[in-house]
């Protein structure tokens, strides 16, 4: 896969490398395009756990509760919120990224929303999560995890546990959403000559920078020498 084909996952990427680095896994697997836009397994072989991004582009403002999920609480405290819609719930992209979760049953895994945007969601503790990313849903004020609940519910089974919001998370990257190049390329490349066996020339820096005079190193699989 060639690196500049991940600059559309540009923030899972980040956020995985960034995850690996900190953790020192020595085996992992990351796909890309497959389960959501990416997936960090544990093991190639026999992974124990997983976390699963989305990744989503926004130009203008901030996320809503209806943006990400659907459904919305009522601004009066005291009004009763609209029950949620399935189908409305199910096509957003906290439904979406709560089915990628599902898919896992015997696998502990966590998601992450990720966006260049912010989220204008209060949190329980009085401030807003468009200032306090990261964060889980679970930290959301009572009657947006209470309406969160209730939408998720409907993508269960009837037997199914209650939706567990500690594992959605969202995350604000700081990238501009024209231009995530240089950002991206910096982050993957700090990530695997820190990881990798192989030596790193400058030739190679200056090939996946975009200058087509290097035509060695074509692939982000052959740079991938673990």
């Amino acid at each position: 896969m060639e690196l500049r084909e991940l600059i559309s996952n540009v923030g899972g990427l980040c956020f995985a490398c960034s995850n690996l680095r900190e953790s020192g896994a020595k085996d992992f697997l990351l796909l890309f395009e497959s389960i959501q836009d990416v997936a960090e397994l544990d093991s190639a072989f026999t992974p124990t756990c997983a976390q699963i991004y989305q990744i989503k582009k926004k130009d203008r403002n901030e996320w809503s509760l209806n943006n990400l999920s659907g459904t919305s609480v009522p601004k009066a405290s005291k009004t009763k919120p609209t029950p949620p819609i399935k189908t409305k719930v199910k096509d957003s992209p906290i439904g979406k990224l709560y089915l990628s979760l599902e898919a896992f049953p015997n696998l502990p895994v966590e998601g992450h929303f990720i966006s260049n945007a912010g989220f204008d969601l209060p949190l329980a503790t009085g401030g807003n999560a468009a200032t306090s990313t990261p964060c889980t849903l679970a930290e959301l004020a009572p009657q947006h995890v209470a309406q969160l609940t209730e939408a998720l519910k409907l993508l269960c089974g009837t037997e199914a546990q209650p939706p567990d919001l500690k594992r959605l998370n969202l995350k604000k990257v700081p990238l501009h959403p024209d231009s995530p190049n240089s950002y991206v390329i910096h982050v993957a490349l700090d990530f695997l000559k820190k990881r990798s066996r192989a030596c790193w020339p400058s030739c190679v820096i200056r090939r996946i920078s975009g200058d087509s005079c290097f035509p060695a190193w074509k692939t982000y699989r052959r740079m991938c020498v673990f």
